[in-house]
């Protein structure tokens, strides 16, 4: 009987050779925990083989296949970089991962890379304005105003000039005093009377500050008071001035409406 080599001549058995799984692709852009307000990203990387096709997935790999790409952004043969341009994500968290795929005969699939988490948030903060001394529209005979700006999500960059303050009070030139950030959502600040009264009525506009996505505020209410600390007088009069004649009228005229 004769014996020879399996897959030449002799036996009839064969052996298929299985190419190794391609390594595993790396995301470079964007860096983990990134927060942005693109909802259409641009997700990148790099690759040990310039042939190998990359599966870009949202949610791992029974999420969803958000980027298959068969080219390169390089040139052959040297060209290990890859691009994915990302549809329209909804607002939300989302785990990026890549895998490579090794093309022909004895192809096979690498591990998935590390998760890159992103946020997207393309909605703008809002900000409220209330105040502890007195109810919006209201007089009050307080001198010290105090306020409570609160924004929608917590928020960068906003000082006490970014607010607005107008009216007649203290001659014309109410101004914030005692700003203080008392979290990245709550500021608290107050208004002085100063040399007059009048009103008082105090707003933020927009883009006045920004979320972590670089989202800009929109504009805030505006709540508007009158400091009024002068008590009326009040003056009291009768036609009859002496008389004998018993009950009279007498007539009080106040200096403002009481």
């Amino acid at each position: 009987m004769g014996c020879g080599r399996p897959g030449v001549g002799g036996s009839g058995l064969s052996v298929s050779a299985f190419a190794a799984a391609p390594a595993i692709p790396a995301i470079t852009v964007p860096t983990n925990s990134t927060i942005t307000n693109d909802n259409t990203p641009t997700i990148s990387g790099t690759k040990t083989v310039q042939g190998d096709i990359i599966d870009v997935y949202r949610g791992g790999l029974a999420g969803t296949d958000i980027c298959k790409i068969p080219t390169l952004t390089g040139s052959f043969p040297t060209a290990t970089s890859w691009t994915c341009n990302s549809p329209v994500l909804a607002d939300g968290t989302y785990s990026i991962t890549a895998t490579a795929n090794k093309t022909g005969n004895g192809g096979g699939k690498s591990a998935q890379s590390p998760a890159i988490i992103i946020t997207i948030d393309t909605t703008s903060p809002t900000v409220d304005i209330t105040s502890s001394t007195a109810s919006a529209n209201s007089t009050t005979i307080s001198t010290t105003l105090s306020y409570t700006a609160k924004f929608s999500e917590s928020v960068l960059n906003f000082i006490s000039t970014d607010i607005t303050v107008t009216g007649s009070a203290n001659g014309g030139g109410p101004a914030v005093s005692s700003f203080v950030a008392v979290n990245g959502t709550t500021y608290t600040f107050n208004v002085l009377r100063g040399s007059s009264d009048g009103t008082v009525s105090v707003s933020i506009a927009a883009s006045k500050a920004n979320d972590a996505a670089t989202n800009q505020n929109v504009a805030s209410n505006t709540y508007t008071i009158t400091i009024d600390t002068i008590s009326p007088s009040v003056v009291l009069s009768t036609p009859l001035n002496p008389t004998n004649v018993s009950p009279f009228t007498v007539t009080a005229k106040f200096s403002e409406n009481v």
